[in-house]
């Protein structure tokens, strides 16, 4: 009986180990020392994405996740890409040392970053949601707090990007609040679009959380 207990515990104890929070940050730099704003970082676990965001108006990043050990990718347009593995061992966490992005030798075109459930252009990144999350999820919002980029808060009812200062949200392209977010259906949900620096157009506004349905028609919402 006392062998089975202790075994019992070790497993659980196991399992709470390797089932741990932890994060990795860091900042992107040129090889002359600028900021590298907008750059698309990516977090593999074997060939799955586990994680993806883009550096802010420092060029630094922070990403949660599981302890364990990863493949690191970073991008940017006209840019050599940068990957390291990362393991990250307790909850304490990594922050890496400065990580530069040296120019490409030769002249680059837009570069697209594709996963089947994640893509990154430029100053875009697109989150589809699977259908696993929208079944598990209760509301949208619980839909959005999957896409790591994001910040959910269910108790004021908000949605915000992270390291991000003034961001909205549209679902479909159209500007809308929390009522109609609220409204939305989770398995209507098709993907998440995030615009970093989305133009003068927006004024000062540093990003754009765009909920993109699979069709108007499924979406009764409140105004």
């Amino acid at each position: 009986m006392k062998i089975y207990l202790t075994v019992l515990l070790t497993l659980v104890f196991s399992h709470a180990v390797h089932s741990q929070t932890s994060f990795i940050d860091g900042c992107v730099r040129d090889s002359a020392g600028n900021v590298m704003k907008d750059a698309t970082v990516l977090v593999f676990k074997s060939d799955s994405l586990e994680a993806g965001t883009v550096t802010d108006k420092k060029g630094c990043f922070t990403l949660r996740l599981d302890t364990g050990s990863y493949i690191l990718r970073i991008t940017r347009l006209g840019f050599l890409e940068h990957v390291e593995n990362v393991s990250l061992a307790s909850p304490a966490g990594k922050s890496l040392s400065a990580i530069v992005l040296k120019k490409a030798p030769y002249e680059l075109s837009e570069v697209t970053v594709t996963d089947k459930n994640f893509e990154a252009e430029l100053n875009k990144s697109v989150f589809k949601i699977s259908s696993r999350v929208k079944k598990s999820a209760i509301d949208a919002l619980q839909v959005l707090s999957s896409v790591p980029a994001l910040r959910v808060n269910p108790y004021e009812k908000s949605v915000t990007l992270v390291d991000t200062g003034s961001s909205i949200v549209m679902v479909n392209n159209i500007r809308r609040n929390s009522n109609y977010l609220l409204a939305i259906q989770p398995e209507n949900i098709e993907r998440v679009e995030i615009i970093r620096s989305p133009g003068a157009r927006y004024g000062d506004l540093d990003g754009i959380i765009n909920v993109v349905t699979k069709r108007l028609s499924t979406v009764k919402a409140v105004m």
